[in-house]
């Protein structure tokens, strides 16, 4: 069974558009986003959001070569501060669950602690070998990002003050990773949403890119 995917993409997303309209007044005023979006319908396909993942990011590595990708993965919620939550951190965590990333030496992660709780945030360089693996780090509610960040850029992913996974929410994210030329993509499409797939949020000349 062959798998159809579909793209769109917008020049602004501050607009209204057919993927996704964000807060202008919760980004810095002067800039730009565009979006894009694959997507497949669910029905007949249970592997329907892998396929998408699959496809994006491979057009991602064509076209934008000199680009490493990363997963960006925290707590949604806030854990007790006990001596065993300390020790998994964010990846012993996930490998609790069988999502291993331990085959990867670039993973970065870090602790914020408020209130007597705790949560972590990691993120991991991704390469072909674990693509199957990052659906399971993409449920409903998870604080998840990918990221398409040049290869020796400086800027640094910000473990210690976290993410919600939330694309208003994250302006200050959004905006850093798009004046970098990077691409933000999150998960939609969970439960009996017909159609499942990644949105990408980034300048529109990068976006451009990737989708002319």
């Amino acid at each position: 069974m062959t798998t159809d995917i579909k793209l769109l993409s917008s020049a602004d997303v501050f607009l209204e558009n057919d993927i996704v309209r964000l807060e202008r007044s919760a980004f810095p005023a002067d800039i730009q986003l565009g979006a894009a979006e694959w997507s497949a319908e669910r029905q007949g396909h249970h592997d329907a959001f892998l396929l998408v993942l699959n496809f994006a990011l491979r057009q991602v590595m064509d076209r934008l070569g000199n680009y490493d990708i990363w997963l960006l993965t925290g707590d949604s919620v806030w854990q007790a501060d006990t001596r065993i939550v300390r020790y998994r951190k964010r990846f012993n965590s996930l490998k609790m669950r069988g999502i291993d990333f331990e085959a990867i030496s670039d993973r970065f992660e870090s602790m914020i602690e408020e209130g007597g709780k705790l949560k972590f945030f990691g993120a991991v360089r991704l390469d072909v070998s674990v693509f199957s693996t990052v659906p399971l780090t993409m449920t409903p509610g998870a604080c998840t990002y990918i990221v398409a960040k040049p290869k020796g850029n400086p800027w640094e992913f910000p473990l210690s003050a976290g993410w919600s996974g939330k694309w208003n929410n994250d302006s200050q994210l959004i905006a850093a990773i798009a004046a970098i030329g990077g691409i933000a993509f999150q998960r939609f499409g969970f439960f009996d949403d017909p159609q499942v797939g990644l949105i990408g949020i980034g300048s529109p000349a990068t976006l451009e890119r990737i989708v002319m």
